[in-house]
C-alpha cells in the first residue's frame, strides 16, 4: 500500500503537528478552547501559504538587493570559477525579512481571515487563552503544509541528498514546534491588546506579537543560514543533526511559553465591544 506512492510520507507529514496541538488541547482547562475553532483555524493555517505566496510574488527578492561577496572556486587541474557569496548582512536581511517577517505577516493575516470567519471574537466569547491557542492553531496549519512542500522539493529532486523520513522527523522536533512557538508568542501579545479598548494600545501590542515572533523566527533560521556554519554547530541524536545554539533557543522558549500559557489561562475578557 506504501510502496508505489507517497501516502507514507504525507502521513508523517501531517501527524505530529496534529498530535501536537491535540496535546495542548487536552491538557488545558475544560472550556478554555473549543474543537470545533481549532480544526478550522488549522484549516485556514494551510490556506496562509498561499497569502505568503503572493507576498513572495510582489517582493521576490528582497535580499538580492544586499551586497555579496566576490569567490573563487577551485575546480581543479587549474580550473577556477568565479562566484559570489552573500555577506552576513545579507544572510541575515534574508532569513529575519524574505523568510521570517513575511511568514509571520502571512500567519497574522490567517489569523484575521480566521476570526471574519467565525465572526464570534468580538463579543469575547473566546477567552485570551484561547486567542492565544488558535493564532497556534493557524501555525500548525502553516507548519504542515510546509512539510508537505518540503518533502515535494525532495521528491521533485530539487533538494539533493536529503532522505525525506529523516528531514521529517528531524523538521517534526524543530521546524514544526518554532512555527507553533511563534504562533503563540504573536496570539498572546494580541490576547493582551483585545483587553485595550484604546485602539493605539491594542494595536502596539498586536504589532509586539508580530514583531516578537518574527525575531524568534529569524533568530532560529539565521542559525541555520550563516555562512560561517560548521559541524561544530551540530550534534548528533540517533543519526540526526540538530543545531545546538537553536534546540537551547527552543527549548527556553518552551519555558516561555509554559508561564505565558499559565499567565493567559488566569485571564477573562469583562469588556464589552473587544477589539480585534
Amino acid at each position: 500500500m506504501f510502496q508505489d506512492n507517497n501516502l507514507w510520507l504525507l502521513i508523517f507529514a501531517v501527524v505530529p503537528a496534529i498530535l501536537y496541538s491535540l496535546v495542548i488541547f487536552k491538557s488545558v482547562s475544560a472550556g478554555l478552547v473549543k474543537r470545533r475553532p481549532m480544526w478550522s483555524y488549522i484549516l485556514i493555517g494551510l490556506l496562509s501559504i498561499q497569502i505568503l505566496k503572493i507576498i513572495h510574488f510582489v517582493f521576490p527578492n528582497i535580499h538580492q538587493y544586499i551586497e555579496v561577496t566576490p569567490m573563487i572556486q577551485n575546480l581543479g587541474n587549474g580550473l577556477f570559477t568565479m562566484g559570489e557569496q552573500p555577506t552576513m548582512w545579507a544572510v541575515f536581511v534574508f532569513a529575519f525579512f524574505q523568510v521570517a517577517f513575511f511568514e509571520e505577516i502571512s500567519k497574522w493575516f490567517a489569523f484575521r481571515v480566521g476570526n471574519a470567519v467565525r465572526g464570534d471574537t468580538r463579543d469575547g466569547k473566546d477567552s485570551p487563552f484561547a486567542v492565544m491557542f488558535y493564532s497556534v492553531m493557524i501555525a500548525v496549519g502553516f507548519a504542515t503544509f510546509e512539510n508537505i512542500h518540503y518533502v515535494g522539493r525532495v521528491l521533485w529532486g530539487d533538494l539533493q541528498g536529503i532522505n525525506p523520513n529523516e528531514m521529517l522527523i528531524a523538521r517534526s522536533l524543530n521546524s514544526v514546534v518554532v512555527h507553533m512557538l511563534c504562533g503563540l508568542f504573536m496570539g498572546y501579545f494580541i490576547a493582551l491588546g483585545r483587553r485595550c479598548k484604546n485602539v493605539i494600545k491594542h494595536t502596539g501590542l498586536t504589532l509586539l506579537g508580530l514583531i516578537v515572533a518574527t525575531l524568534f523566527h529569524g533568530i532560529y533560521d539565521f542559525n541555520l543560514m550563516r555562512t560561517d556554519i560548521s559541524e561544530d554547530n551540530f550534534v548528533n541524536i540517533f543519526g540526526l543533526q540538530f543545531h545546538i545554539n537553536n534546540n537551547i533557543l527552543i527549548g527556553i522558549a518552551l519555558v516561555l511559553a509554559f508561564f505565558m500559557g499559565r499567565h493567559l489561562s488566569k485571564m477573562s475578557y469583562k469588556n464589552n465591544g473587544l477589539l480585534r
